[in-house]
């Protein structure tokens, strides 16, 4: 993946992220957002729409996992605890609308999100959430801040960017759900030598997306002191921090990725010459 556009490592942490959000690269990367059309939301780097991480990390790193499969029972008992969870596609929808409640509120301020959310209310899981931040004293920054990696072809948005009590950078995924699935795997995660270290479950899915959600803020040059997965559920909120030992693979785990891309796009160029 890219190298570091300039070390800021002698910065504080809210200079860091100053640094990051101004950043002349980072602006040539927007997300469009299309959740009011029948449109799908996408990237744009410089005028032309580029694939999101997530997509690209399955096929690549969990190929086999079986949703259906590893979520059918646990969703089931679980549906019977959380009454918002009355058909298949409300877990989808609660975890789109906490985001949203989240990015508003640290982009736009309470104000905006009493506004937003109107009679419905703030979700509970995003007040979960919030209580959350408070108790670890995290004050957020930005949220859903778009990013994009040229090695890779590939952009993201960072779900959570805070500060904590020392002013160093903590970036947070966020992820509703999942209850008793959170673990469980179908295979183990594919790539360089990472069978001996994770399984394809959920909760190594995410920590893969925060790894390179990570990897692509520090190829702006803004170094992240912390980052960890935020699971909230009906028990509570669940923080997941990344393996040191999948962390130090991050290279061969990107270059693996990046391979992976290249054979696909090479197989569909045959199919279209056919």
């Amino acid at each position: 993946m890219s190298a570091a556009r300039g070390s800021t490592d002698e910065r504080t942490g809210p200079q860091r992220l100053d640094a990051l959000m101004s950043h002349a690269d980072r602006h040539d990367i927007e997300f469009v957002d299309n959740s009011n059309t029948s449109s799908p939301s996408f990237f744009r780097h410089r005028g032309k729409r580029v694939p999101g991480l997530l997509a690209p990390l399955k096929r690549a790193l969990w190929p086999q996992y079986d949703y259906d499969t590893a979520n059918k029972g646990p969703a089931r008992r679980f549906a019977r605890r959380d009454p918002s969870l009355r058909r298949p596609s409300d877990g989808a929808k609660r975890g789109t609308r906490v985001h949203l409640q989240i990015e508003t509120l640290t982009n736009y301020g309470t104000s905006a999100v009493k506004k937003k959310v109107g009679r419905a209310g703030i979700d509970l899981y995003t007040m979960k959430f919030i209580a959350w931040l408070r108790h670890e004293r995290l004050r957020p920054v930005v949220s859903e801040l778009a990013l994009y990696d040229a090695d890779l072809g590939l952009a993201t948005s960072a779900d959570l960017l805070c500060l904590d009590s020392r002013d160093r950078v903590v970036l947070i995924e966020t992820k509703t759900g999942y209850y008793s699935s959170w673990h469980r795997a179908c295979k183990p995660m594919a790539g360089p030598r990472l069978p001996r270290c994770m399984s394809d479950s959920p909760c190594n899915q995410a920590l893969m997306q925060l790894l390179f959600t990570k990897r692509m803020i520090e190829s702006y040059g803004t170094r992240v002191d912390r980052a960890a997965v935020v699971r909230v559920t009906p028990d509570g909120v669940e923080p997941e921090q990344l393996d040191a030992r999948v962390e130090a693979r991050g290279n061969l785990i990107a270059a693996y990725v990046i391979e992976s891309r290249h054979q696909q796009q090479s197989r569909r160029r045959g199919r279209a010459r056919q």
